[in-house]
Parts: C-alpha cells; sequence; structure tokens
C-alpha cells in the first residue's frame, strides 16, 4: 500500500493523506506543533510514507507580510518532513494546476473556485473548501501521475 501526504503550504493551506490513490482526510493546520504532529501521526501508523509538497514561491503584486508567511510555512513543512525523514518531491503550482486543465488564463480567485469544484466533484465525501482543495487534488495529481516515486 502506498500513502501519500500532499500538503499546501499556503497561509491556511491543509494536508491530505492519500491511501492507495484514495483520499482518507483532509486537515488545516493552526500551528507548528499541529503540522508536525500531523505527520507524527501518519508515521506512527503507516510505513510507506512520501509527501508532495507545493513548491511555492513570491509573485508580483503580493505583499512582503503575506509572502514572507507563506515562505515561512513552506519552510516548516519542509523542515519537518527532513526531520522525520519523510521522501517529498516539490512541485510548482503551475505544472500541477496544468493536469487539471487550468491555465494561465484562470487568475485569482477564478482559479481557486475552479480547484474547489473540481474537488468537490472528485471527491464530495471529503467536504472539500476553498482551504482544502489544494491539498486534495495536489495528493490526486500525485496518485494519478504516480509522482512519489520520482525522488526515491
Amino acid at each position: 500500500m502506498s500513502t501519500i501526504l500532499a500538503i499546501d503550504p499556503g497561509k491556511g493551506g491543509a494536508i491530505a493523506l492519500f491511501r492507495n490513490g484514495q483520499p482518507e482526510w483532509v486537515e488545516k493546520w493552526s500551528d507548528e506543533w499541529e503540522m508536525s504532529n500531523l505527520v507524527l501521526d501518519v508515521q506512527n501508523a503507516f510505513a510507506d510514507v512520501t509527501a508532495i509538497i507545493e513548491n511555492v514561491h513570491s509573485m508580483p503584486g503580493q505583499g512582503v507580510v503575506s509572502m514572507f508567511s507563506f515562505g515561512e510555512n513552506y519552510g516548516i513543512w519542509r523542515g519537518i518532513l527532513i526531520a522525520f525523514g519523510i521522501p517529498h518531491e516539490r512541485i510548482s503550482p503551475q505544472k500541477w494546476q496544468s493536469f487539471y486543465g487550468l491555465s494561465s488564463i484562470h487568475k485569482g480567485a477564478d482559479r481557486k473556485r475552479r480547484l474547489c469544484q473540481l474537488a468537490k466533484e472528485r471527491f464530495p465525501s471529503m467536504k472539500p473548501t476553498l482551504k482544502t482543495c489544494d491539498a486534495l487534488l495536489l495528493g490526486n495529481y500525485a496518485a494519478q501521475t504516480d509522482k512519489r516515486l520520482n525522488h526515491l
């Protein structure tokens, strides 16, 4: 059995657990302790954990404070994965979102609404929200494209 952790490190992001290509849960977190405990719980429950994390970067027009917070979460998630010895791959938002047919014509709130709609269509039992849809779709992307094997 394969276990994938899909991590959206953005402010208000989420982490999703996929087993054998299907989501089992998706969680938001409140702080770095909860982030660490989520990963520790998964690692204690499953021996075959790999992760995929959205590789974030600054973009023109974003505020300095929000980008610092975004980058801080990304660094914390990477540190947690490295500390627990969980193999992981970083992937750009453009790459995984293009898997769902989204391109540069889908901008900002329009893109986010479309991602949430796609997550609701694919995973209605997970009750996707604007905060959890990216993690669910990122995990699905990893499961469908077998991304977890590229770094092993």
